[in-house]
């Protein structure tokens, strides 16, 4: 049977563009390679504990923020039940020298900065004033059609560079980079705005969904069966077919061929110049996608939790060694005995139990695993499961330290490391976030959701922004490249 449209990947990029495109009456159906759809939207169960995958935290889902609006016409806000972090704390960071809570909001996130640091007056103000005026600069995280226009220079200024010329305090520097770790990216070589834009969607507002009342891989699924799209799990993409410089459809890996006259690819980049015919895709371009550098890994380990700090439950506890926010981007000893230098901790509570379900998450680099790259899940050798349990005991010995009165409470349940998420995503380097938009390789490393192939288009995290709120762009970016901009923004306002 043809379709209009095959998405490749049920993550949440494809699923935004699957729905955006069925809801206009497209054909569509979405292509999954893992036995389950939706990608680091998925959770699992380990016991009386359920744990996610990939999506902790997310920001701007507030009545009205962007991310609310796009969910809402997508169809999958309806679906899922949001429980909102704590306005007074949704985030603390935990120094050997100090804790610091971060309120919800820009202006009270400032408020509080300035009570910490009176001194510091003219760079904190200097700092949440720059900020509001890059992230105004684009639109689709405004719902707006207008041209994307950074300032002068901005993607050629990193994070640690801006922050180095305007103040010489190093705990106010390690508080205003401490989120780097939710994109992954070294202070050092972050762009402005890329930091801009993540901390920004958080201090609007920060949500968990509860993933024990509806998944969000299930809303997501729902919302595409009631505009009439289909997914296909256990469906490998091997080609992406074109003729005359138009796209055709795919090829499943067992040989089957779906017909198609627009595919929207959301796999990792690197992937698309092996899928894609010989000679449709220029050398250059394809150099460019094989030559970007990558995101590290994450490593994370699920903990039952016998009832635990509650403060855990209502705000994400990012625990630090020291005031460098980027050591851990440097580290290549954790599996040597090494801990890591900071470690990611959130947690949720079945509703009218004692048990939370906690997760703590490190980034590690992915050639840490380079003895198991050719193992799989559910066949590593022996000493590959032995450095696992070594780091994953190291990293809970580190949310005892930081929780004491609650050590004895704590149990590890499940581990997973960089090639478990490259197992079950298809990540060639098992990258967390996928690309690294660095301010190395600047304009280089941002790619259009059009290619050069007619009715070929990309849509996932290292499109735009990692995290659900840039992943969800994407997603809108390639069905208004398809679409028309104007057109497809006004809908979803108007809808929304």
């Amino acid at each position: 049977m043809p379709y209009d449209v095959v998405v490749v990947g049920s993550g949440v990029g494809g699923m935004t563009a699957a729905i955006v495109l069925a809801k206009e009456g497209r054909r569509v159906l979405v292509v999954e390679q893992h036995g389950r759809p939706g990608g680091l939207m998925q959770v699992y169960p380990r016991g009386d504990c359920c744990f996610p995958t990939g999506v902790h935290c997310v920001g701007s889902l507030a009545e009205d923020q962007i991310l609310w609006r796009y969910l809402k016409y997508l169809g999958v806000l309806d679906r899922v039940r949001l429980a909102r972090l704590d306005d007074a704390g949704i985030a603390e960071y935990v120094f050997p020298e100090m804790r610091f809570v971060v309120p919800r909001g820009p202006e009270a996130f400032q408020a509080r900065l300035l009570e910490q640091f009176p001194s510091e007056e003219a760079a904190i103000r200097r700092f949440f004033d720059d900020m509001r005026q890059v992230v105004a600069r684009f639109p689709l995280y405004h719902l707006e059609a207008r041209a994307e226009r950074l300032p002068p220079g901005i993607e050629a200024q990193s994070l640690k560079s801006y922050l180095d010329r305007l103040t010489d305090s190093q705990p106010l520097k390690a508080i205003l980079t401490a989120i780097n770790p939710l994109y992954g990216i070294d202070p050092a070589e972050c762009p402005l705005h890329v930091h801009w834009l993540v901390l920004d969607s958080v201090l609007n507002s920060s949500w968990r969904f509860d993933q024990a009342a509806m998944p969000l891989a299930d809303a997501f699924v729902d919302a595409l069966g009631a505009a009439g799209g289909a997914v296909r799990c256990g469906a490998c993409v091997d080609r992406i077919e074109s003729s005359g410089g138009s796209v055709r459809g795919v090829r499943l890996a067992d040989g089957e061929r779906i017909e198609a006259q627009v595919v929207v690819f959301t796999g990792h980049p690197k992937q698309l110049p092996a899928l894609c015919e010989e000679g449709t895709l220029r050398p250059f371009y394809k150099q460019r996608l094989t030559e970007q550098p990558e995101t590290p890994g994450m490593f994370g380990v699920g903990i039952r939790w016998e009832e635990p700090e509650g403060s855990l439950e209502r705000r994400d506890v990012l625990v630090y060694r020291g005031w460098d926010t980027g050591g851990q981007y440097h580290q290549r000893t954790l599996l040597d005995g090494g801990t890591p230098h900071v470690m990611i901790c959130c947690a949720s509570r079945k509703p009218a139990g004692n048990i939370c379900s906690a997760v703590g998450i490190s980034i590690v680099p992915g050639d840490d695993w380079l003895p198991w790259w050719h193992s799989r899940t559910g066949s590593r050798p022996a000493d590959y499961l032995l450095a696992k349990e070594g780091l994953a005991q190291r990293m809970l010995a580190v949310l005892q330290t930081t929780w004491p009165q609650a050590a004895d409470r704590m149990r590890i349940m499940d581990t997973y490391s960089p090639l478990t998420v490259r197992d079950y995503t298809m990540t060639p380097t098992a990258s967390a976030y996928g690309l690294k938009k660095s301010v190395g390789v600047g304009r280089s490393g941002r790619f259009a959701a059009a290619t050069r192939i007619n009715g070929l288009f990309l849509a996932g995290q290292s499109l735009v922004l990692p995290g659900v709120v840039g992943t969800v762009i994407s997603g809108i970016d390639a069905c208004a490249t398809i679409l028309g901009r104007g057109y497809l923004l006004d809908r979803i306002a108007r809808e929304s």
